[in-house]
């Protein structure tokens, strides 16, 4: 353990393409072979969270939260049981329950947000995405008119266009704490790659790593789940929360891509890590109030900076889960399952709150 958080340490460039490949299931060889071929004295340099990340405008802001897998249905149970609270904590925003998601993925759904167009399988997904941010984007329409762009996210959609890319690591936590981790989280990736076949499953051990909840947790407190999507997302929010300030003049536009309340159900409504629990209406609703308490935290922020007012403000999510809607009538199998499953991903998450 020691050996890799020392190469860690030492080669910050090879331990962010090592991560990428784990979370998002891609790898560019060319990066890679770029990566080692680099001098480590030149990339060692930890890139956490900056103080721009959590500027806002004087001026004029739009910020665009996405809630990733906020089923809307389940928003609607939220309103329903706690309205007066709702009026108060989100104040001047539209829900729109019926509104429908492009696509029941992440990876295609939020090319559709940012360039209004829809993947229909008619070319590779690589292709698409490619050439559609080529011809336009909301990023770069909004750059067209002065605004500065700020994108917050793990995922890399269309950075080129943005004026400031802030990529967030998972598990987000301080430096120290997120070496201590990778070392563990590569030692089971080495570990599941070199042991025989019947140990794997215990390795993964349902997506709950073997070693990094072993050890790699043990270090400090606010490690607990973070590399779980959710757990991780109200991590964020919550440092918005308390970080951020006026600090620029012109026009603002922020993208901001969270894990919450994404599966697996793994944090309650009062935003405690839970370990994972059974995926059910009940514990995914308790992880979404988690959500909606973390951006009510967000909005009060803006108030007290004087920034609520002139913001427009979207809150929404790029598909639902899959829970069936509590309207749903007639339901029957189709070949991607039931047409209420179907009908349930499709509920993604829309709130707006115009300017003034």
């Amino acid at each position: 353990a020691r050996l890799l958080r020392n190469l860690i340490i030492s080669s910050q460039c090879v331990q962010d393409h090592v991560i990428h490949f784990y979370h998002l299931h891609a790898l560019d060889w060319v990066d890679i072979v770029s990566a080692l071929q680099a001098d480590p004295r030149t990339q060692a340099e930890w890139r956490g969270p900056s103080d721009s990340m959590f500027e806002v405008s004087s001026g004029q802001n739009a910020f665009h939260i996405v809630l990733d897998g906020f089923h809307s249905d389940v928003f609607s149970e939220i309103l329903e049981a706690e309205r007066p609270l709702m009026d108060r904590d989100y104040s001047g925003f539209v829900f729109f329950e019926d509104h429908a998601g492009a696509f029941p993925t992440t990876m295609v759904s939020l090319p559709a947000m940012l360039t209004g167009t829809v993947y229909r399988n008619e070319e590779p997904l690589q292709t698409y995405i490619r050439d559609h941010f080529k011809h336009g984007s909301l990023f770069r329409t909004l750059r067209d008119q002065g605004y500065r762009v700020d994108s917050v996210t793990e995922m890399h959609f269309d950075n080129q266009s943005a004026t400031n890319f802030f990529r967030m690591p998972r598990p987000y936590v301080s430096y120290e704490t997120y070496t201590r981790f990778a070392a563990w989280e590569l030692a089971d990736l080495s570990l599941f790659r070199h042991a025989p076949h019947i140990l794997r499953p215990r390795i993964y051990n349902e997506q709950a790593w073997r070693l990094q909840n072993t050890f790699g947790q043990n270090f400090s407190s606010e490690t607990s789940g973070r590399h779980y999507h959710p757990v991780n997302g109200a991590a964020v929010l919550d440092d918005f929360a308390h970080r951020m300030t006026v600090a620029t003049e012109e026009p603002l536009y922020k993208f901001i891509h969270v894990g919450i309340p994404h599966l697996p159900v793994a944090v309650n409504a009062e935003c405690e890590f839970t370990g994972v629990l059974r995926h059910s209406r009940e514990t995914f609703r308790g992880q979404a109030r988690c959500g909606v308490a973390r951006v009510a935290a967000f909005l009060e922020r803006l108030r007290a900076i004087g920034a609520y007012d002139n913001s427009l403000i979207v809150i929404s999510s790029d598909h639902g889960i899959g829970l069936p809607p509590r309207t749903f009538v007639h339901d029957r199998p189709a070949p991607d399952g039931s047409l209420s499953v179907i009908a349930g991903k499709a509920m993604a998450l829309l709130l707006v709150k115009p300017p003034r």
